[in-house]
Order: C-alpha cells, then structure tokens, then sequence
C-alpha cells in the first residue's frame, strides 16, 4: 500500500456471539483487526473515531463470509464524506456497497470469486429495488 497510502491506525471490530476457531492456529477469534490507510500524511476531517467497534451477528444469508453492515456503515461514515469513493476490493455479498449507497457514497468494488460479484450485483439490485432506497445512484455491473 505504500507508498501511496500512509498507515494510520488499527481499529479493533468486537465480534458478537461465540468465538470463531481459527484452525491451524488454535485461536478463538473474538475480534477483527481493520488497517486504516489515508492518503499524504493526514486525515480530511479531523472527527475523533473509536478504535473499538462493537458490531452485531451477521445473519449470512448472502455469503458464508458476510460481515453485519453496522460495522461498514460506522467506518465508512466516521472515515468519509458525502459523495466520496468508497473502494472494497473483497466485495463478498456487497455489504461494503450496501452502506456506501445508504451513506451517499460511490462506491467501487471486486472480487476474484465470480459468484461473490453475482451474488453482490443481485443484492444491489434487490436493495435498488425497494422503495425506499430508490435513490438518483448510478449502479453499473
């Protein structure tokens, strides 16, 4: 990431319910590190941020990998502004783009497994499709 990107913080995700088992390593994983990179040598807006994120259960229903979109949602808002690009390059189900539409955000994102971009492009879709989330975003595949 550098040298395009400085390192500036970890943020800690408190996972809620039973701990995962990393096998290979026996280690219960009760959290999930996030690496937060900014671009020169500061941050745009100057918000304080929590490093300790407590997020909820995902109910997985889109991918066996899915995150709850409260955490994507929480850093996205506290790290971003308004129209910004949002860029996830493990898109799984399409949580971090769910957020970023509801956020007012861009967002771009990819995935190397193609049924991750099918499953993400049809939860985009369904979530364009509700009513209320009828929005003027452009949403291309």
């Amino acid at each position: 990431m550098c040298p395009h990107l400085t390192y500036w913080w970890q943020l800690i995700v408190k996972h809620s319910g039973a701990a995962a088992r990393l096998r290979g390593k026996g280690v219960f994983i009760h959290y999930k590190p996030l690496l937060w990179f900014v671009k020169g040598n500061q941050r745009d807006n100057y918000r304080f941020v929590s490093d300790f994120i407590y997020s909820q259960q995902p109910e997985k229903n889109y991918h066996e990998w899915e995150q709850d979109i409260s955490e994507a949602k929480y850093c996205i808002e506290q790290l971003t502004n308004e129209g910004d690009l949002v860029v996830d390059p493990f898109c799984g189900s399409g949580t971090t783009a769910i957020a970023a539409l509801e956020l007012g955000r861009t967002f771009m994102v990819g995935d190397i497994d193609k049924a991750s971009i099918e499953t993400a492009n049809e939860r985009l879709l369904q979530w364009l499709d509700t009513p209320s989330n009828q929005t003027t975003s452009d949403v291309q595949s």
